[in-house]
């Protein structure tokens, strides 16, 4: 994946000549319009409380959507309440349900299955699938730090914020 990432343009911030304000796990790759605007609202996110973001999950492949869905089926949310397209949600829900039994590693193999099919009619249930999204830790901000994040996002524009409680982050999408 990071070979077909390198090769396509996109950044991967850890190691970068010139790190960014904001911090990121290790495996976190960001598209070239993404990590741009994360920059920005880093940047002023850190100017006006002296922290630094940590981003959690940016560019998926389906595989690894399909694991972040899995968790949060396993944790009992419903993807039918937390994506808008109902029907291609409710094909990978339909999937969990089908393999969850024969264990982790095959639930997300044929959910992965499934998002790629989708993929392939121009269905992306994510953002994350089009290098278009992050994920942003929220659990240890403030309350004001949160309020702080929300107002930067906001007036840097571009970008669409949903708050999401499993785990819980910021998910931020661009427009």
């Amino acid at each position: 994946m990071a070979a077909v990432v390198a090769a396509l343009g996109w950044v991967a911030t850890p190691g970068a000549a010139e790190e960014p304000p904001y911090t990121c796990e290790e495996h976190v790759v960001l598209g070239p319009a993404m990590a741009q605007t994360m920059e920005q609202i880093a940047a002023e996110y850190h100017r006006r409380t002296g922290r630094r973001l940590h981003v959690t999950s940016g560019t998926r492949s389906p595989h690894e959507q399909a694991d972040a869905m899995f968790e949060k089926l396993s944790r009992g949310q419903r993807l039918t309440s937390l994506y808008r397209d109902f029907e291609a949600a409710s094909e990978i829900q339909s999937s969990y349900r089908r393999h969850r039994r024969s264990g982790r590693r095959v639930a997300v193999r044929e959910m992965a299955r499934v998002i790629r099919s989708q993929m392939g009619r121009g269905c992306f249930i994510s953002r994350h699938l089009t290098a278009n999204a992050v994920d942003v830790r929220s659990y240890d901000l403030s309350r004001r730090d949160q309020q702080v994040f929300r107002d930067v996002v906001r007036a840097v524009g571009g970008v669409e914020l949903l708050q999401e409680g499993v785990p819980p982050h910021f998910h931020l999408q661009m427009q």
